[in-house]
């Protein structure tokens, strides 16, 4: 045992014990701790009572050959004095008795013989007296006891040391700590974590539930409740399978079957589990099982990480510090991955999935090494069919077939267009049909100014008819995906732009899994496919669109409606900030030269009075003509980068945040700097001539953002 009182050290500190007390006590590493003494010592210890008792002895002896001052042995004198006195009391008895005679004889004798007795006595007992005091021995007994008591006492002390203090050899219940409840079940531990779902076990295959799958592996499998299957989308072709075989079928490969079940249900019926080794047909993963308690390592991203080495034999706790359970033993020369540095603890991973903590000073110094990743299987290729240059696309409202003669007049003032998306496909019900109101002569005219035509198809223009259930199915997607292909054909447009509003959160993975299915179908017939998107939100950002990024051509930021109609709050339409905020979240899961952001054409004016406030749309031109009328002089607001109007006519109240040529280019002027690919405009019509120059500007890259008033 070892204790430390320098200061520096944080006072007193005892170290390295971590087994139970024992007859020798030990440290964490099995070492004897040192008691201070050597043998030699404990050998004179043991000695000392003989010691002490031979001397004891011999001072007894000294004592007994002492002589008094008279020069004669205490013993001899008190001898001869009792022999005096008897002599003369046998003189005086033996006149006595003559005179008497012979009466006294043996009273005498009596006397005579007590009175040497008591003589002898009082001698003896004096000068014995004196000799036990000069010869009082120790027990050799007495030193013994003192060792054990001294022993006992360190042992105690070591003791409730170790109780308060030392570390504990406490195990951890392992099944609470991986969340383990029943046989089947089985830890996963994923990119330095272990998951709170649990895989499962089946005639020992292993399956993961869909959503652990979706978040964590692989987000293109796709269970479709309704049709009963799953299905894996790749850039040209679908791979499916029905729940509970152990087949699947694709294009390429026709119909496989696996010697195990690819897919399973749970009793339920309300989690699909896919099992791995099918997940390892389109994935690079890896894995690896261990039992006591069931769990498995996941990997399916590799890079650089910290590790170290074990100096010596230790154990992986729950937490940092000596009372906390263990969790395993690791062994000198293990190495661990360091997730976290502490000063005292460090929180590492072993290779087998235990996630915890260990003291610096049994690891060597943290490394960087770079991991091997898993190519078993070729990354997908997404061919795209994109513009050269930047994006300039304007939406073209269409309601109608009559409304496509109008083409010549909207876009009679447009400079620098290179995409026109005319609004003419909408689901018309549950079934995926489409109302179509294209034109062939549209399509020529667009051709003729070189512009690329990107039909619109929406889910939300036509009144009753649920946002949702068109693309809840297979056939409803594969319904409007096979007439949107034939009126490609038909009419002879270059792209399809989507424009699926409202949908319900529930219908997301429906969503994008209708974005992947046209996808297919576009790459094979060479369209280019753009979505739209609100801007993303945690509340809405199910339309997954980092998804959308691989599969799609173009992403499209519809960068408007900050503040909408029936909103609560008067405000701008599209604030600077909404502008820079919507552009870098999209960034967070879009490649720049995939990212379009939508800009308005529109702006609102919101009136206030005793009933309420209200809001009305109006152009750019119609806003200009309102300030006009009302005699207001616009504010450059620097807040929001656009000219504001505020004021009060009799009971109401006017607010208006103005779109205009300079509005448009402070947000051009933050597109340019994000490097991404082009602007979209909603919608034509609604603008002022004055605006297309300064899109002029930013799609030839000579915008200058910084001309504002």
């Amino acid at each position: 045992m070892a204790f430390s009182n320098n200061k520096e050290d944080g006072g007193l500190d005892f170290f390295d014990l971590d087994e139970d007390l024992t007859a020798d006590l030990e440290d964490e590493d099995g070492g004897s701790i040192d008691t201070g003494w050597d043998e030699e010592e404990k050998s004179g210890r043991s000695s000392y009572g003989r010691r002490e008792y031979k001397n004891s002895q011999r001072r007894g002896e000294s004592y007994r050959e002492r002589r008094t001052p008279e020069g004669r042995t205490s013993l001899g004198s008190s001898s001869r004095n009792g022999g005096r006195g008897s002599d003369r009391n046998s003189r005086r008895n033996a006149d006595y008795s003559s005179r008497n005679g012979g009466r006294n004889t043996g009273y005498s004798s009596r006397n005579s013989g007590r009175s040497s007795s008591r003589s002898n006595r009082q001698s003896t007992g004096r000068n014995s007296g004196r000799s036990r005091k000069r010869r009082k021995r120790i027990n050799p007994v007495v030193p013994v006891v003192l060792l054990i008591f001294f022993i006992l006492v360190i042992a105690l002390g070591a003791k409730m040391y170790q109780d308060r203090y030392g570390y504990s050899s406490t195990v951890a219940d392992l099944n609470s700590y991986f969340g383990i409840s029943g046989d089947s079940e089985t830890a996963i531990i994923e990119n330095n974590e272990i998951l709170d779902t649990k895989a499962q076990v089946f005639d020992g295959e292993a399956y993961l539930d869909l959503d652990t799958v979706q978040e964590s592996v692989n987000p293109r499998f796709y269970w479709g409740i309704t049709d009963n299957i799953v299905i894996y989308c790749l850039p040209t072709e679908m791979v499916t399978t029905t729940v509970g075989t152990n087949e699947w079928t694709s294009d390429t490969d026709g119909t496989v079957t696996e010697n195990y079940t690819l897919t399973r249900l749970s009793d339920d019926g309300k989690t699909l589990y896919i099992a791995l080794d099918y997940i390892r047909k389109f994935t690079n993963l890896s894995y690896n099982y261990y039992s006591d308690p069931n769990r498995m390592t996941l990997a399916v991203s590799w890079g650089d990480r910290s590790v170290a080495e074990l100096t010596k034999d230790s154990n992986v706790r729950i937490t940092g510090g000596v009372k906390s359970d263990i969790l395993t033993p690791v062994d000198k020369g293990t190495q661990v991955t360091v997730l976290e540095q502490g000063e005292q603890w460090s929180k590492v991973e072993t290779d087998d999935g235990f996630i915890g903590y260990l003291e610096n000073k049994v690891l060597s110094d943290p490394q960087t090494v770079t991991d091997t990743p898993v190519t078993d299987v070729a990354e997908p290729e997404f061919t795209t069919v994109r513009l050269d240059g930047t994006v300039n696309m304007a939406w073209h409202n269409l309601t109608n077939s009559d409304a496509n003669a109008n083409f010549d007049s909207d876009t009679a003032d447009v400079k620098a267009l290179n995409v026109i998306a005319p609004t003419w496909f909408s689901v018309q019900d549950d079934d995926g049909n489409l109302g179509n109101w294209a034109s062939s002569d549209y399509v020529a005219k667009a051709h003729d100014k070189g512009w690329k035509v990107w039909a619109v198809v929406d889910n939300f223009n036509t009144a009753g008819v649920d946002h949702n259930n068109c693309i809840a199915l297979l056939s409803r997607r594969q319904n409007i995906i096979t007439q949107l292909m034939n009126f490609a054909d038909q009419y002879g447009f270059d792209g399809i732009n989507v424009d699926f509003e409202q949908i319900d959160p529930a219908y997301g993975q429906d969503f994008i899994e209708f974005i992947r299915e046209l996808s297919i179908s576009c790459r094979k017939k060479g369209l280019t496919l753009s979505v739209d998107n609100y801007v993303t939100y945690n509340f809405n950002d199910y339309y997954h669109m980092d998804e959308q990024g691989a599969f799609a051509d173009y992403v499209c930021i519809m960068g408007y409606d900050e503040h909408y109609a029936g909103d609560t709050e008067a405000g701008s339409v599209a604030s600077i900030d909404y502008v820079k905020y919507g552009i870098e979240r999209a960034l967070q899961e879009v490649p720049a030269e995939k990212v379009v952001n939508g800009i308005p054409f529109y702006t609102r004016l919101w009136t206030s009075d005793d009933t309420g406030m209200t809001s009305s749309t109006l152009g750019m031109a119609a806003a200009q003509q309102f300030v006009s009328d009302h005699g207001q002089t616009p504010v450059w607001d620097e807040t929001t980068q656009q000219h504001v109007v505020d004021f009060t006519e009799g009971s109401t109240h006017y607010q208006m945040w103005l779109e205009d040529a300079d509005s448009i280019r402070s947000k051009l002027g933050v597109m340019q700097t994000e490097g991404i690919a082009g602007v979209a405009e909603w919608k034509l019509t609604q603008e002022t001539s004055d605006v297309w120059d300064v899109i002029a500007e930013y799609v030839d890259g000579t915008l200058n953002a910084g001309q504002n008033e």
